[in-house]
């Protein structure tokens, strides 16, 4: 990030204009997904997420699995919630994807630890 610098953040497309942290929108949605690492080294792959949003480009999804930033994981929907997005949005989440956990922090209440995790798709 180089907001400092007057830049804005920095993705794979270059900088965003100051003050801007995407370049898409996001989209509220209730989607269960099944998730697994791509690569067989993550003993603990193979869970169920919940993704609370999505855009163009990515999605926020919370699990019980602690995926490492960067690790690739193969996506599946499972269950789309009656009202699948947004009303003006006709579109729901990818069904089957391929993502890239961008970051990931630890969101707890009361009765459980899950993680929370921004991911990229890989395009």
């Amino acid at each position: 990030m180089n907001d400092a610098a007057g830049l804005g953040h920095e993705n794979e497309n270059g900088f965003l204009p100051p003050g801007k942290r995407r370049y898409y929108p996001r989209h509220r949605t209730q989607t269960i997904v099944s998730c697994n690492a791509f690569t067989s080294n993550i003993p603990e792959s193979g869970t169920e997420g919940n993704v609370s949003n999505f855009s163009e480009d990515g999605f926020y999804m919370e699990t019980h699995c602690k995926y490492p930033v960067a690790t690739t994981l193969l996506i599946r929907v499972i269950h789309y919630s009656e009202r699948k997005t947004t009303a003006s949005v006709p579109i729901g989440p990818k069904s089957i994807c391929l993502a890239q956990v961008r970051w990931r922090c630890e969101v707890s209440d009361k009765d459980a630890v899950r993680y929370g995790m921004g991911l990229r798709y890989i395009k």
